[in-house]
Parts: structure tokens; sequence; C-alpha cells
């Protein structure tokens, strides 16, 4: 890809250089989960487009509109033995939206303007565009004389800028449901870009009045107040989503009704599901009532249909706020048992002293494991695109490059990564970017030696673990290397004063927490 790169820096387009494909893929997908625009990532052919695929198939999960451009060995030589010669398009397919390869160079153009336009349009996704090497290198001088009318850009930049409206039918069924319904919900999910217009989306919210909980990247479109919103729209995550299993009506706004809500739904409740794409609709459960359409206009349709709601819905939704104050309290327990243990530092104690450096503009990038389910938990979300989770398809490692992506988007803007020393050992390299770019990152790893996750559940199913355990790395002397200011703590009396130096230093910056081992995960009855 040595003449894309090339090609891509003569026009001033940065290019940021990164150590693993996956971790680059990652990368643009955190850029396009910062922004709503295409991450572009560009990645070498062969088994550099196969080190791809897992970054291809995170940002199909999330919903992040992300394109990857492999480089490919020559098509002549694909069945004579070729070097790092793959049938590419056809790897891509089953983890994107979209896959092609190039088979001249006259089509580039159209093909790149329709990869952003496929990952742009409907429910965003990642596409792949495979370009071989004679293709990438071709002269192609009819182009010159072939400008188009509109620029390119601009196709896929007029996706989803005018979502259909549910019919008047639609609306009116979905209406006479909200009338009947004593015990009313609305999870909103999904690509928060998507939503078209999130200040309209809240405000209708708002009006509405339901219990309200948010899921995927759409945490923080109506923020965590304890009023209206609730917070996490998972079970395991949040009690009180779990107490929304009592409700009568379901109102699913930009998201498919997936296992991890379709378990508190019961089977007699009424649901109503809004999403702009029919083709998620009926996705994991089928709907009483289908509106495709935009969310926010869809909603704020229902409530101008609702001038005023129902009276026992206040005590409904007073139910919750109740709930989340003892949340709250809940919180302040286990921080103060927290401070009492004695083998490491516990992950509340972490949250608790991050407090009161949480903002608005904070952006949380989780991992996968036990140790990041308690900031997961703990922070509520108070603005869109802020809360990312770097392991929603289960893939270890990638908050680290995802929360670098949403850091080049956001420079001036605190990005939190939080990641275990089992899921550091993917992409550790990679904080060498930010480094070069002086980017304030700011990672906490939590340490405990272990793969925890796997230790709590080995023990609670065999009384012992095997092959569970990780050795004793420094992770700050590592970063150093990397040009990273590192720094360690090891019990709760280091705690404070690490996270202060921490949040002073203007660069990036690597906290190593030796954490107790087994600490579980909050809202847990078992360890």
């Amino acid at each position: 890809m040595n003449s894309l790169f090339h090609a891509v820096s003569a026009t001033g387009i940065e290019i940021v250089g990164t150590r693993h494909e996956s971790a680059a893929v990652q990368m643009a997908d955190g850029w396009a989960r910062a922004t709503g625009r295409p991450g572009v990532a560009i990645v070498t052919g062969g088994p550099g487009h196969t080190n791809a695929v897992t970054g291809a198939a995170v940002a199909q999960y999330a919903q992040s509109p992300v394109l990857v451009i492999s480089g490919q060995a020559p098509k002549a030589r694909r069945e004579r033995g070729g070097n790092q010669s793959l049938h590419q398009a056809n790897i891509m397919r089953p983890v994107t939206k979209w896959a092609a390869e190039a088979e001249d160079g006259t089509g580039l153009r159209e093909l790149v303007t329709r990869a952003l336009m496929v990952a742009k349009s409907d429910t965003p996704g990642a596409v792949s565009l495979s370009i071989p090497v004679d293709v990438a290198d071709s002269k192609v001088d009819a182009l010159l004389d072939a400008a188009p009318t509109i620029p390119t850009t601009a196709f896929w930049q007029q996706v989803s800028r005018a979502p259909l409206a549910p019919s008047d039918a639609d609306l009116d069924a979905a209406v006479k449901a909200l009338h009947t319904a004593r015990r009313p919900v609305i999870v909103l999910g999904g690509n928060p870009f998507q939503h078209a217009c999130c200040d309209l989306l809240e405000t209708a919210v708002r009006r509405l009045g339901m219990p309200t909980f948010t899921n995927g990247h759409s945490r923080g479109v109506v923020a965590d107040d304890g009023k209206t919103c609730f917070g996490f729209a998972r079970a395991r995550f949040n009690k009180l989503f779990s107490e929304a299993s009592e409700a009568d009506l379901w109102l699913v706004v930009g998201t498919a009704i997936d296992y991890n809500i379709a378990s508190v739904v019961s089977r007699s409740a009424t649901v109503i599901q809004i999403h702009h794409d029919p083709k998620q609709i009926g996705v994991g459960r089928l709907p009483t009532h289908a509106l495709v359409g935009g969310s926010a206009t869809t909603i704020d349709a229902l409530a101008n249909a609702l001038p005023t709601t129902p009276e026992i819905w206040d005590a409904w939704r007073a139910r919750f706020q109740a709930g989340y104050l003892a949340q709250t309290a809940y919180w302040d327990r286990k921080t103060e048992e927290a401070s009492r243990c004695g083998e490491g530092i516990h992950p509340a104690s972490l949250c608790a002293v991050l407090r009161q450096y949480w903002t608005a503009d904070t952006t949380l990038v989780v991992d996968v494991g036990d140790f990041i389910n308690w900031p997961r938990a703990y922070f509520p979300a108070l603005s869109p695109t802020r809360y990312m989770d770097g392991g929603a398809l289960g893939n270890l490692g990638g908050a680290l490059p995802i929360g670098i992506g949403a850091q080049i988007a956001r420079p001036e803007q605190p990005v939190w990564v939080f990641i275990g020393d089992g899921g550091l050992g993917f992409y550790g390299w990679e904080l060498s970017i930010a480094a070069e770019h002086a980017l304030p990152l700011k990672v906490f790893v939590g340490n405990d030696r272990a793969w925890g996750t796997e230790k709590r559940l080995q023990r609670n199913s065999y009384e012992t673990d095997i092959a569970c355990d990780l050795p004793a790395i420094r992770y700050d002397r590592f970063a150093e290397l990397q040009g990273v200011r590192g720094l360690h703590a090891t019990d709760h009396s280091q705690l404070t004063s690490a996270v202060t130096e921490l949040m002073a230093h203007e660069g990036p910056c690597l906290v190593n927490l030796e954490t107790m081992q087994l600490a579980g995960r909050p809202y847990a009855e078992t360890p």
C-alpha cells in the first residue's frame, strides 16, 4: 500500500502509523465513534488483512462506520501459489456490511464512494475494500477528464439525513398502547449519530416521563440523572434494569431487541420498537408495534400526542428514583468496605477516587473482564458519544486502540481507558502512538496477575483454577519504555496520590494498579 500512503499524504490527510493491523482498525473505530464520520484503516494484504478481521468485526458489532482498505497480491497470481494471495473479500464478508476487491484503477473512485455510503447508511458498520498492488500502482489517465459534478465526499455525507417517518396509522396504534400502559419503560440504544438530533430526542423522552435506560454507544443521549434516566440497560451491571422486568410496555428506540433487553422483557408485555432501519425490526424478538422512522422525530411525535401522561406513571417512576438513591448508598458502602481490603486495591476504591475528576466531557473506554465492570457500572453517562465499549464483541485488549482513536479525535478532552493486565498484552505496544502524538490519554491497568474472570469462574465451578495466573509485570515501566509516563500503586494508601499525579500530567500516562484478586463484579450475589 506504499503508493496509497504517498497519495493520501500528498492530500494533507494525517496518517497515524500503528504496530498491528487490528489495532489500526480499532483506532479508526474509536475515531468513528467519537466523530460519527467514517474511520479509515489501511493495512497490507495477506496476513495483514486477516489480522484486521477482528477489528472489522468489532466495528461491525458496535455499529461503527469503518472502511478497511487492504493491499492485495495481484489476482493473476492467486491460483498460482502467489505470495500472500488470498480471497480477501470472502474472508471479510461474514464480519462486515460489504466487502469487495478492486478489478482495475478506473473503478476505484466508485468503489471507495460506495464503500463509504454503505458504511454510513441504515445501521452503520464496517466495510472492506481490497486493492491489488498492480491496481494501486496503475496509471489511469481517464480519471483526469472525468471530474464528478458533485464532490465524491458529498455522496456519503448525505446518507441518512432524511430518515423515514412512521405512518399515521402506526403512530396512532403506538399512542393507544401508551394510553393503556401502567408501567412503561424506554430503552434507548444503537449508534447515537443515527438519532439525527440527540437534543430533540432527550427533550422528548423527558416530556414522556417514562423510566428510561440507555445502552451501547447511546449511553448519555439521555443523561443519567436518577429522575428520568436510570443508567445502563443491562441487568448484570444495573439492578434497576432488572426491576424493569415488571414493565407492561417497552418502548425500544434505535436498537434491536437483543438478548440483554429481551431477557428482561416479560412475554406478556407490549413492545413498541422504533428504528430508522427496517432490517433491525424484529431482531431478537418480534415487537407488538413497529415504527420505522427517525428516533428523535418519532419520540417527539409520541410526546406531542401525550401532552399529559397518566398519574400512575408518576408512582412507577418514583420507584426507580428511590432505587437510584439506594444504588448510590450501595456504592458508598462498597467503597467503605473496599478501604478495609488488605490485599491490593479494590476497583471500587479507584472509582471513588476518580469521581471528582468525572465530567460530561470525559470519554470512558472499557475493555473486558471483572476489573473494568466496576467503572462501567459506577460512572454515570452524562453526554452522548462518551461511552465506548472496547470489548463489545468480547475481544480483549481493544479498549486501548479504541481509546487512542477517540483521543486523536478529541485531543482537548479527557479520555480514560480501563483495561486489565491480560488485555494490555494484546496491543500494549500501541502506547507509543500516544507518546508520539503527545495525547493526554489516561490508562488505568488493573493488574491482578491473573486472567481474573476465568479464575473466578473456575473456582466457583471447580473450587480450583488452571492456567489462570499471569506474571507480576510492572506495566508502568513498560509504559516508560515507550515514552508514556508510568505510575505504580500497590495499596489504598498510594491510590489517591497516584491518581492525583496521573490527572496532573499533561501527556499520556498509565497507572499500574496492583488490584486484589477475585474482586468479582458489582451487584454480583456470588464472588
